[in-house]
């Protein structure tokens, strides 16, 4: 099923999991589109997501790319994507291949098809928001999760949602977002 994540078809407490990979950082409200999703997740549920974080010194680099693809037709911006292809064996010089991320963060990923998808992925969309642990870890505080596991970066983070009230009623099921 497809659907705006701020108008979720769900009733709230429905489902056992939910997870976000890559979707919610590229929301006009992250936290906001956190909280409806976390809303899904019944008392007991888990709900995990990955996020892009802002503990990278390239992200300035990136961010400030991202004022010239975010205007640019995504056809373009695929295209200039597909430099990532090859430009990734540079950057992974041991001293060149440092500096030449810091001027133009692509993603290091091994398979080229990623790598490419990935790079597209950051300079492409509207909005890309990066955050730090403490401030997800915030949102799940507020939203009911306790048991908050973190894992290595970007952020990836998971919670179980504490105990329901009594009488709260519970249905099976899963709900992801992802890019």
């Amino acid at each position: 099923m497809q659907a705006d994540i701020f108008a979720l078809p769900f009733r709230e407490h429905t489902f056992d999991l939910a997870y976000s990979i890559g979707v919610l950082h590229h929301t006009p409200d992250t936290e906001g589109a956190f909280a409806k999703v976390a809303a899904t997740v019944k008392p007991g549920g888990g709900l995990a997501v990955y996020l892009y974080d802002r503990y990278s010194i390239g992200r300035h680099s990136s961010d400030l790319i991202r004022k010239l693809t975010t205007r640019l037709p995504h056809r373009v911006t695929l295209g200039l994507s597909a430099f990532a292809i090859l430009y990734y064996y540079p950057c992974r010089l041991p001293l060149v291949g440092k500096l030449l991320q810091l001027l133009c963060p692509i993603s290091m990923h091994p398979d080229w098809r990623w790598r490419w998808l990935d790079t597209f992925d950051w300079y492409s969309p509207a909005y890309q928001w990066k955050l730090v642990y403490p401030e997800v870890g915030r949102w799940f505080r507020a939203n009911g999760f306790g048991e908050i596991d973190i894992f290595d970066g970007p952020i990836r983070m998971r919670g179980v949602k504490n105990a329901a009230p009594a009488g709260t009623r519970r249905e099976p099921g899963l709900v992801a977002a992802r890019a």
